[in-house]
């Protein structure tokens, strides 16, 4: 068998897994999925899923995550940032990658904002916010004076309620597009961050 045909084997059972655990997730919770529940949707082996991943929270982290959470969310808002370079709205933070992102992967974040208990995935996903913020804050405030508030505590601040809004967007079946939900997002958010920053409107 060649490589090729061995990654795309590879690739179609990682997939199968995927689809298998976000499906449970959203039918009867996280913490009710069991590894042959998996198997069983996924219709592999038990030794197959094991030549994949070590548990469920291994495939919930290497594999659904990197959906949720990987290079593609990366790409999103880094393309939003130079959009906004570009047009010279530099004076703003960019999430309209995110939430279109988050519109594109759908089923993925709704079960992960689904996962109740000891939630490693939506860990993973504020970790990943709360770098992109406090990148886009410095790039925002160029000032040699430090801020009336730290940037880390805005960071964490605009982190746990963009995370809280992508869930009621969610909870709501996405009544705005990413574009209205990033408009809303600045005119709610960006008047505090100019005055905690000192920054000129």
């Amino acid at each position: 068998m060649t490589n090729d045909k061995l990654d795309r084997r590879v690739l179609r059972t990682r997939q199968l897994l995927q689809d298998a655990l976000v499906s449970l997730i959203l039918e009867q919770g996280y913490d009710k999925v069991t590894v042959q529940d998996i198997i069983d949707r996924a219709n592999v082996g038990r030794s197959t899923f094991y030549a994949h991943y070590q548990d469920k929270e291994d495939l919930l982290l290497r594999g659904v995550a990197e959906i949720a959470y990987g290079e593609e969310l990366e790409e999103a808002v880094a393309e939003d940032v130079e959009r906004l370079a570009q047009i010279g709205a530099g004076g703003t933070l960019s999430i309209f990658g995110m939430f279109a992102h988050i519109q594109q992967n759908e089923r993925v974040h709704k079960a992960m904002f689904q996962k109740n208990n000891d939630n490693v995935i939506l860990e993973k996903g504020a970790i990943f916010l709360y770098a992109n913020l406090k990148a886009q804050l410095r790039r925002l405030y160029q000032d040699d004076q430090p801020p009336k508030v730290p940037i880390s505590i805005l960071t964490q601040y605009l982190t746990g309620g963009l995370m809280s809004l992508a869930q009621w967007w969610l909870d709501n079946d996405m009544p705005y597009t990413p574009q209205e939900m990033d408009e809303l997002f600045q005119q709610m958010a960006m008047p505090g961050i100019r005055a905690v920053l000192e920054m000129e409107e």
